[in-house]
């Protein structure tokens, strides 16, 4: 699947405006459940999911300008450490107001997603293990954004990025539940 849409990376480009200067289909992807043929190649599944991102992200992430990118890797971050979509508001606000203020942003999300660890995997322990490794989804160790979403976004994670709850919080933390 990765090799066929990748080596299709500038079509798809002319095809959905959104793709303009991007390396990678991360975060573009619209999660769904979709009806697909039996015969579809990964290409035509590509494009259906690009579409629904069209359809659901694209007309407020063009409102955003210059950083419209930024929201959506900010959004794939939120989705990734906060299942709770009440929380996911508040949750966009301590990690942007983190970043904004120079703090590192300490999503334990986006170090995993460098080791490909699933949420299952990425334990404390696992975390403190490669706190101190350099890579650049190490929010543990750098400031700022990683350089791509860490995810795919769906719908209410990415409304909820955008209305990020003012919290005087640095900090959010989950029990053993996720809660």
């Amino acid at each position: 699947f990765i090799t066929e849409v990748a080596m299709n990376m500038s079509m798809l480009a002319e095809e959905y405006t959104f793709l303009k200067d991007k390396d990678s289909l991360e975060g573009f992807l619209y999660p769904d459940t979709y009806r697909v043929r039996v015969d579809a190649t990964p290409l035509q599944m590509a494009r259906t999911m690009l579409t629904q991102f069209e359809k659901k992200i694209w007309p407020t992430y063009t409102s955003l300008w210059n950083k419209a990118y930024q929201e959506l890797i900010l959004a794939s971050i939120v989705e990734r450490e906060e299942r709770v979509s009440s929380e996911q508001s508040t949750v966009a606000w301590v990690l942007a107001k983190r970043v904004r203020e120079w703090i590192a942003m300490w999503a334990d999300a986006t170090v995993c997603t460098w080791y490909a660890k699933t949420q299952k995997q990425c334990t404390p322990s696992f975390i403190a293990e490669v706190i101190y490794d350099k890579h650049p989804f190490n929010t543990r160790n750098m400031q700022g954004y990683p350089p791509t979403p860490i995810s795919n976004v769906p719908v209410d994670a990415w409304e909820n990025t955008l209305a990020k709850k003012e919290s005087p919080y640095y900090y959010y933390l989950h029990d053993s539940n996720g809660a």
